[in-house]
């Protein structure tokens, strides 16, 4: 397991050994227009991937991950009516709320699961994607160990706090 530090410190994930960055060329098929996740990793032999983005200019408070997520998954089965496995959910994780739900997509390798998920993250919204063949039981259970991984480091002020002024 790797603990992967994203975004300058603002999120910190653990994953599996087997995971390592998209490469290129895949990363231009799957991902073809320029506004692509910032940090993309797969494992290639189990057809399995999770991609995280921090979208600054899209504010998210936590109380507002379920209205989101509820948004998001409307968005998606708007275009893909049939493709819902698993209707928008909420994690509480310490005092962080994640949202998610589950649809299918079709790829060259077959039908994949693919788990999308919001999150606050110093009032902004990460959006994360990950996926696994639809059969792939034991992806889901990894891939849901990645989510619950996800954790907002303690930040330490850069100034010095004085408990005395004299």
């Amino acid at each position: 397991m790797n603990q992967i530090i994203l975004f300058n410190n603002l999120l910190s994930l653990t994953l599996p050994s087997s995971f390592e960055s998209m490469n290129w060329e895949k990363l231009e098929l799957m991902f073809p227009n320029e506004d692509r996740p910032q940090f993309i990793y797969e494992e290639i032999e189990a057809n399995r991937f999770c991609t995280f983005s921090l979208l600054k200019d899209q504010k998210l408070s936590n109380f507002q991950v379920e209205q989101g997520i509820q948004s998001i998954s409307n968005s998606i089965m708007s275009l893909y009516p049939t493709c819902l496995i698993e209707a928008p959910q909420l994690l509480e994780k310490e005092e962080k709320i994640f949202g998610y739900f589950t649809f299918k997509t079709h790829s060259k390798e077959g039908i994949l699961r693919n788990i999308m998920y919001i999150l606050s993250v110093e009032g902004c919204m990460m959006l994360g994607t990950m996926g696994c063949l639809l059969e792939d039981e034991d992806g889901v259970r990894q891939l849901m160990q990645i989510m619950n991984s996800l954790e907002i480091p303690e930040r330490t002020p850069s100034y010095r706090r004085i408990s005395n002024c004299s």
